[in-house]
């Protein structure tokens, strides 16, 4: 019965009007999979080989026995996830003030697809806020590597600030999941020459650790169903995705995202890369109004491994009261680390028995 690929599923909008029809979705689509891969139908499906790997879900032939029950306990962990945690590390501003709060960065992004962007009716999150980044490093995803010089984009979820959610517990839960992960999608073709209204391209995704090669989380969040998925051949398609999903510049302020060479939701650029606002916002704030959404969640900064989490949420906290903004509050906080590593020094030298003023160089003292 798989293997005639009699499995259809409509396009389900379930989750977009009802904060448990997602996680039911989400639940649903991981479980059927689960039990495709372990059961091995898979690989007999034709979807193996040099494929892109998000059409396929990892076997016991591509992973350890272990390896393969972390790969789906993690993704179990994505469905059942509490935010009590992950409220821990996440700002949140008023969705009226998303155009001054949400950044983002204009470098090396075309100007038509630069700012702030709305994906409505996401699949999981029912909105998303985005931004397009520039070829900054070397990309690499389940599609393949691309280079700076390609002057590629991308958006990252994994980068702190770089999406919003409306601030609800599920959404926090998921997106520091994501967040956690890695997850990143390059959009190779959205890159210099692109041209609105012509413009297409495929996404490559990435992820860390098992998912780097089997980014199926991420599909899943994106409107990923076992039954497309088994039904589904990107070479047969004149669509531009190479897994299963992609997107068009189809106008001004205005990108359309496919699922299985159809269309899914609607991406409206809010904010253009001045910061001025387009005709969208209205849109956005009538919207959010409707569906009672008045705050907004990213993920927040947080400081380098190597500080050892020294930082933090005491940073956070002081940019808070003083009024600062994050940069500029780990900047006073790393010279207050390095007040405080001097003053270990000089402690140090002290009780090794020498005089601090003999063991300081001059330029310390």
């Amino acid at each position: 019965w798989l293997k005639q690929g009699r499995i259809s599923a409509p396009l389900d909008t379930s989750a977009q009007r009802s904060p448990g029809g997602s996680r039911e979705m989400m639940r649903s689509q991981t479980a059927l999979a689960a039990l495709l891969s372990l059961a091995g139908l898979l690989p007999g499906l034709g979807l193996g080989g040099e494929a892109p790997s998000m059409l396929r879900v990892p076997t016991a032939k591509d992973l350890s026995g272990p390896e393969l029950h972390d790969y789906w306990r993690e993704i179990h962990s994505l469905e059942e996830a509490s935010s009590e945690a992950s409220e821990k590390s996440v700002s949140t501003f008023p969705a009226v003030d998303v155009a001054e709060q949400f950044d983002f960065d204009p470098k090396r992004v075309p100007e038509g697809l630069q700012g702030i962007w709305w994906w409505r009716n996401h699949p999981t999150f029912g909105s998303l806020l985005v931004s397009f980044r520039g070829a900054d490093k070397t990309f690499v995803g389940n599609v393949g590597k691309d280079l700076p010089s390609s002057n590629y984009t991308y958006i990252s979820v994994a980068r702190a600030g770089g999406a919003g959610v409306p601030d609800i517990a599920r959404n926090v839960s998921w997106l520091t999941w994501l967040h956690d992960h890695g997850l990143e999608f390059g959009t190779p073709f959205f890159n210099s020459s692109v041209q609105m209204g012509v413009g297409s391209t495929y996404l490559n995704t990435a992820m860390s650790g098992l998912y780097g090669k089997f980014p199926l989380p991420a599909a899943i969040v994106e409107g990923w169903k076992v039954g497309e998925f088994l039904n589904w051949t990107p070479d047969e398609s004149h669509d531009a995705a190479k897994c299963f999903c992609s997107i068009y510049w189809t106008g001004p302020n205005h990108l359309t995202r496919h699922n299985f060479g159809h269309f899914a939701y609607d991406g409206f650029r809010l904010v253009d890369g001045n910061r001025q606002k387009t005709g969208h916002f209205k849109t956005f704030q009538d919207a959010m109004a409707a569906h009672g959404t008045t705050s907004f969640a990213v993920v927040a900064w947080a400081p380098p491994a190597d500080l050892g989490g020294t930082l933090g949420w005491p940073v956070a906290a002081f940019a808070a009261v003083a009024g600062v903004s994050l940069a500029s509050a780990a900047a006073l906080s790393l010279g207050f680390l390095a007040l405080r590593a001097r003053s270990g020094l000089r402690a140090a030298e002290g009780a090794a028995g020498c005089e601090v003023e003999a063991c300081l160089e001059p330029s310390e003292l």
